[in-house]
């Protein structure tokens, strides 16, 4: 196919958005919807090449696998080898053994289903992954693994092969509009909800061989203008709450689609596209988009921050398309070169490098993580971590989002044996574990869903309403005489809309009158938000750990931001419901808190991660809140 200046210019504007939306830069809410072009761009050229190829009987199976083994390994290969040396200094042993597991799903080219597995992308602690960014390319190359033989298959009957690819753009664009409500992660990272993007760029391929846009010239003009507004438009107007991919997808995907086929060489779009600064950054794009997030998550990890300043930001920037430029201009270039590498070196040279890749990410989990490159107080740290992480994951009580609250057995329920109930999310789940030792209390907790009534969390945990309903549902039933209510109040609040900075306020105001109402015997017991340690507790200790003992206090990042939640939360209490402060039992007046907590002769950190109680930290606040509690439930022992 002949080379479109263009469609690297296009490339800019898709690597731009992914760049300043990894950043955190706020008013570009939908950059992520860069990899959504990317797709497109994708299955357009592949598709071009293709189907040239096939019109002139020289297409090779062989030959295909080879140009995307030097397309795509090298930079790669270059990348993770980069990374991983940045891991080995920075990362701690159980997410140093994560990172190698990524870096062997990212070989097999199924880091997408890896990360599916692993966490969500929008509501996940992604901004401290390094590989993260990968699982589009596991798309990609599973999509250029099976693509082909689609054509090898179907090409002698052609009408078959473009019915057939139809069905499957259809097939693929409503799974991902209907499994989305219930399964984002899976929606998200995975091929089959994926694909329609690609085909849509398949289409493109398909129309310009069988009519070549020529003619039409105001057409033209007038479709790749709007087309290039309506993807600006995109990039603005969406936000991580926003369902996707799903039909709203079409809205980026269309645009892309109207910018491929519209834009041609005499159109004042093409002319913009093809600017030498939006063609450079387009060429510089496949090693930008591979470069960027290790940069800017061992950045974060190194500095112990999960936001970096505007200054760190832009600087982080600027090095991505230097090392961008570096490996463009030195690593992708020359392995382009079929003189300068033949396929069988090329293929040899590719397997040899998975292969020792592979060998070393083994060793690294084998060793779990190399401990021994770090002191004693940061092993008890980290292994500390690696036991309360393991004891999340395992709880039987707990509903995760591909779950359902039916799945919650006889033994977390409200019975005689527990007649009082707990509701919450995964903060609630992990304070249970020390209030359980004072109180016989039933468990209803799920991941993300704070206890309160309304569906404006439907956009972002779409499953929430229904188990708070099943929640409530327990609570009219069984009439429990104690209810607790706890949750990361904080990360709640940040997901519902914006306009009314009292809406999570009246949510609580809203439930705790409908408790009343359905079970208005029931004591009811609000409990604050425990203090934030972002990026983690453990990291913020380990790094004061390197050169002495890790501080019993410090002060806390997000002290004045919950405390100010806090005060709204108790403007909204009813007055006979009670209201629990952990920032006034953990903290002083000027945001000082405790980071650790006595155990026996030694210490354990409060919390395991940036939020969640550790066992000992909730055991402490147990103990400090059941004298609150026996004063609320029975007055005349106060």
């Amino acid at each position: 196919m002949n080379y479109r200046p263009e469609i690297d210019g296009l490339r800019a504007f898709a690597i731009l958005p992914v760049l300043f939306f990894h950043a955190g830069f706020s008013w570009i809410s939908g950059g992520y919807l860069g990899v959504d072009v990317f797709f497109v761009i994708s299955g357009y050229l592949i598709s071009s090449i293709i189907i040239k190829e096939y019109a002139n009987h020289q297409f090779s199976l062989a030959y295909f696998y080879e140009r995307r083994a030097r397309r795509i390994l090298p930079a790669l290969f270059f990348v993770l080898v980069s990374s991983t040396m940045a891991a080995w200094w920075l990362l701690g042993p159980q997410q140093l053994t994560s990172f190698a597991q990524s870096v062997m799903a990212t070989l097999g080219f199924v880091a997408n289903i890896y990360f599916w597995q692993h966490i969500d992308y929008f509501t996940g602690d992604t901004s401290l992954l390094p590989l993260l960014h990968l699982w589009s390319l596991g798309v990609e190359e599973q999509f250029y693994l099976l693509f082909p033989l689609l054509f090898l298959a179907f090409w002698s009957k052609k009408h078959r092969l473009i019915g057939l690819l139809a069905a499957l753009f259809i097939t693929s664009l409503l799974a991902a509009h209907w499994i989305n409500p219930s399964y984002g992660s899976a929606a998200f990272y995975l091929l089959p909800t994926r694909a329609w993007e690609l085909l849509a760029g398949a289409a493109c391929a398909f129309y310009l061989h069988q009519r070549p846009s020529q003619g039409r010239v105001w057409g033209n003009q007038l479709g790749s203008a709007l087309a290039l507004v309506v993807l600006i438009t995109s990039f603005v107007c969406f936000s991580p709450s926003t369902h996707h991919p799903s039909l709203w997808t079409l809205i980026p995907v269309g645009a892309t689609v109207g910018l491929i086929i519209f834009t041609q060489p005499y159109t004042y779009t093409a002319r913009l596209l093809s600017l030498r600064p939006l063609v450079w950054i387009g060429l510089l794009s496949y090693s930008a988009y591979l470069w960027h997030q290790p940069l800017f998550a061992f950045t974060r990890i190194a500095l112990v921050q999960s936001e970096l300043d505007l200054k760190t930001s832009l600087g982080l920037l600027v090095l991505t398309f230097a090392l961008a430029a570096i490996s463009w201009r030195w690593v992708e270039q020359p392995f382009r070169n079929r003189q300068f590498l033949s396929r069988r070196t090329v293929f040899s040279l590719s397997l040899g490098s998975i292969a020792m890749m592979t060998s070393a990410m083994l060793w690294l989990q084998y060793q779990h993580g190399y401990p021994q490159r770090f002191n004693t107080v940061q092993r008890m740290l980290f292994t500390h971590q690696a036991l309360s992480a393991q004891q999340a994951s395992h709880d039987p009580c707990f509903v995760a989002e591909d779950k359902d609250s039916h799945v919650l057995g006889e033994a977390c329920r409200i019975n005689t044996e527990q007649p009082n109930a707990m509701l919450g999310d995964s903060h609630a789940s992990a304070l249970w574990y020390g209030l359980v030792q004072h109180y016989p209390l039933a468990k209803y907790t799920a991941s993300g869903c704070a206890p309160l009534l309304g569906e404006e969390i439907h956009a972002w945990r779409p499953f929430c309403p229904a188990v708070n309903q099943f929640n409530f549902n327990e609570i009219q039933q069984k009439q429990p005489p104690l209810v607790i209510l706890h949750a990361n109040w904080l990360l709640y609040q940040k997901h519902l809309p914006q306009h009314d900075p009292d809406l999570i306020g009246k949510q609580l105001s809203n439930t705790l009158a409908y408790l009343r109402q359905i079970a208005p015997h029931t004591r009811v017991i609000v409990i604050g938000d425990v203090p934030q340690w972002p990026p983690s507790l453990i990291s913020i200790l380990s790094n004061y750990a390197k050169t002495g003992d890790a501080p019993h206090q410090l002060p806390n990042p997000t002290y004045a931001e919950l405390k100010q939640l806090e005060q709204r939360l108790q403007r909204h209490m009813d007055k006979q419901a009670l209201f629990i402060s952990v920032l006034d039992m953990l903290c002083d007046a000027e945001g000082l808190c405790q980071t650790v907590v006595p155990v026996g002769d030694t210490w354990e950190p409060v919390a395991w991660d940036y939020g969640h109680l550790s066992r000992s930290g909730a055991n402490t606040l147990a103990h400090a809140i059941k004298a609150r509690i026996a004063a609320y439930v029975d007055p005349t022992k106060n």
